[in-house]
């Protein structure tokens, strides 16, 4: 597995939490071609995190993928649909891709500029940072709740630190920007969770 690899790999079990996926769905949502998602999944089936749907259903998480999930759940949860995650804001544009990534990392977060800044290097729009604080997500820089934000689970609030949402104008690279933020505050952490779920 080369280094760089990781980042894909974790993105492919997160799309995978929910559901079955194919390869051409996955091809877009990672932003890389079909021969790169046939590669990487030949990787997770070798380790047994993954295996085939019946049928067409794409290819699946194994019980011992759905472990390593929970497991990386603890530092980050990546939701693709902003939708799905009961999340409204009016900063947000109808008309681009988001991804929300939650994160449990000791590195604080000052004013969400840098986190801004890596999203955008990976080919994102932008990106907004949030914080879990007196019970509400709130700017990093201010003690003011994030106005017009509404979330209707706020279970969240309470299992991560950090909330940030990318934008971008497809879904592959909102992934990608938001994935080069949770590897900038947990590479370690998430590194030392798959190695030792991958066989040597």
């Amino acid at each position: 597995m080369k280094q760089s690899d990781l980042p894909l790999l974790i993105l492919i079990l997160q799309i995978m939490r929910e559901r079955s996926i194919g390869r051409y769905k996955l091809s877009q949502l990672l932003s890389v071609s079909k021969a790169k998602v046939r590669s990487l999944l030949k990787f997770l089936g070798e380790n047994n995190l993954i295996e085939p749907s019946r049928g067409r259903g794409g290819t699946r998480l194994t019980s011992q993928g759905k472990e390593l999930n929970i497991e990386i759940a603890k530092y980050i949860k990546l939701d693709t649909n902003y939708q799905s995650a009961k999340i409204s804001f009016p900063l947000l544009f109808t008309n681009k891709s988001y991804s929300i990534i939650y994160l449990n990392s000791d590195q604080s977060i000052t004013n969400g500029i840098y986190e801004r800044d890596l999203a955008v290097r990976h080919g994102c729009i932008g990106a907004i940072s949030l914080i879990s604080r007196n019970n509400a997500w709130q700017f990093p820089n201010s003690g003011n709740d994030a106005e017009g934000l509404e979330i209707s689970d706020y279970t969240l609030l309470n299992l991560y630190k950090f909330c940030i949402i990318t934008i971008a104008d497809n879904q592959g690279i909102s992934n990608l920007g938001a994935m080069s933020i949770a590897f900038y505050h947990l590479i370690d952490k998430i590194e030392s969770v798959f190695t030792k779920k991958i066989q040597p």
